[in-house]
């Protein structure tokens, strides 16, 4: 739905005439992949959530007027990176995982970091606000 979604709004170009059966291309799509793959790994959905959740953040600070909305492009940029990494070798996701937090303590200590970082993050954007 989300990626149906994002094409619907886009620009197109020569290809907008295929915009009206996009709903039904979404789902036959939806179809297949249930059908062709064998499994769907948590690690390709996490992939394919990263990749989708760059197109909202990156229209949203298109017209930006600080330097600060590099930092936000640069952040939306990895989730990219990551989510096609994750997409196309689920694998990888499993073994960064065991290399960075080999215990639950340690995991637990980076969810920490992440959060203080992310909450960094929303103090400085709403700082530049």
């Amino acid at each position: 739905f989300w990626a149906v979604w994002i094409l619907q709004h886009a620009a197109l170009g020569r290809f907008s005439g295929i915009k009206p059966f996009l709903p039904y291309l979404g789902i036959l799509l939806f179809a297949a992949v249930v059908w062709a793959l064998d499994e769907l790994l948590s690690a390709r959905a996490l992939g394919a959530v990263l990749i989708l959740l760059a197109d909202p953040v990156l229209d949203g600070i298109r017209w930006a007027d600080s330097n600060a909305h590099y930092v936000v492009a640069v952040i939306a940029y990895a989730w990219v990176i990551m989510g096609c990494l994750w997409m196309l070798y689920p694998w990888l996701l499993r073994k960064w995982l065991q290399r960075l937090a080999p215990t639950a303590g340690s995991l637990r200590g980076y969810g920490v970091v992440k959060a203080a970082a992310g909450i960094g993050l929303l103090a400085w954007g709403l700082a530049l606000a």
